[in-house]
């Protein structure tokens, strides 16, 4: 999993977290459980016992509710004091451990993430999130034998979850396994046939691996199809473009990707080398803004079979 994979994963949870912030917000205007009350001074202890349980499972879910507002908006050192906050409360919380493992990964904190995931699974063993996020902390770290065995017991526990498939996609593409990396994303897109991130992976590394110029065509296509807005298709697609030789309708998309984000390395990058085919006088213009963004960025792309001095076919 890339980061910007598991940020993905916590937008996703936005949508019910506002529902519950809206919860808390009112109770918040009430007489809260840790408000005094006098009658207090005549309860029974049993009853004050349970009463002071209520008010540590309150602050629990507010300070949870308040890290996971946080990672939701990419504020990483916030998240990080609310649920801690919040473990003080309940220390085997899983799914808390889980949201601090990840403020720990993205505040460059990695032993102190895989502590956290490696916790959440030993007290729920059966949980394929905390295999899939240790596993990515592992990855990072360039530990390929047990980040890929994080994978995979993420994917034995459950065989068809798409994101566990997607996420071990994403590790088999960066060591360049690219039919490896194809074959978990197909698993992952026939589990789960409308995510356009995966459709563009599946494009981007059917582009690495050399393979179907076609195939990795409709991939984009499809992707662009189910979220117009996703400026990595956009990037995607203008590169098999310039393979086919389809020079002209590259720039549009790079121009497209550039337009959601002008600062797009690889866009800027891609649309001078399509440029430089037809002729054009600003390719150059082009090229030195994706070198003062991501110095070395030609050398990458050389890798990828991409050269400013290639002839390439006619332009279309």
């Amino acid at each position: 999993m890339t980061v910007a994979a598991t940020k993905l994963h916590h937008g996703l949870l936005v949508g019910g977290l506002l529902i519950v912030v809206a919860v808390v917000a009112f109770l918040f205007t009430t007489r809260g459980a840790s408000y005094p009350n006098p009658d207090d001074l005549t309860r029974p202890i049993p009853a004050l016992a349970a009463r002071s349980q209520a008010e540590r499972e309150f602050e629990r879910t507010v300070f949870g509710l308040h890290c996971l507002d946080a990672m939701a908006n990419n504020r990483y050192k916030p998240a990080l004091e609310y649920c801690d906050l919040a473990l003080r409360q309940s220390p085997d919380d899983v799914m808390l451990l889980k949201l601090r493992g990840n403020a720990y990964f993205f505040l460059g904190r990695p032993k102190a993430a895989i502590a956290d995931f490696s916790h959440a699974a030993a007290i729920a063993p059966h949980d394929p999130d905390a295999y899939r996020f240790r596993g990515t902390v592992y990855s990072s770290l360039h530990r390929d034998a047990p980040a890929l065995a994080d994978f995979n017991r993420a994917i034995a526990i459950a065989p068809k979850d798409p994101v566990s498939l997607e996420f071990r996609g994403y590790f088999f593409e960066a060591r360049g396994q690219y039919a490896l990396a194809i074959a978990d994303f197909l698993a992952s897109i026939e589990a789960q046939p409308n995510n356009y991130h995966v459709w563009n992976s599946l494009c981007w590394t059917r582009f690495l691996a050399r393979a179907s110029d076609t195939e990795a065509l409709a991939a984009c296509d499809r992707s662009i199809t189910l979220n117009p807005h996703y400026i990595n298709s956009f990037d995607s697609r203008g590169f098999v473009l310039i393979r086919l030789g389809r020079y002209r309708a590259a720039i549009d998309d790079f121009s497209r990707a550039l337009a959601i984000n002008p600062n797009f390395a690889s866009s800027l990058f891609g649309r001078g080398v399509a440029k430089k085919r037809i002729g054009d006088r600003s390719a150059g213009r082009d090229i030195a803004m994706a070198r003062l963004v991501e110095p070395g960025i030609e050398a990458r792309f050389i890798g990828y079979g991409i050269r400013l001095s290639a002839t390439g076919r006619s332009g279309t």
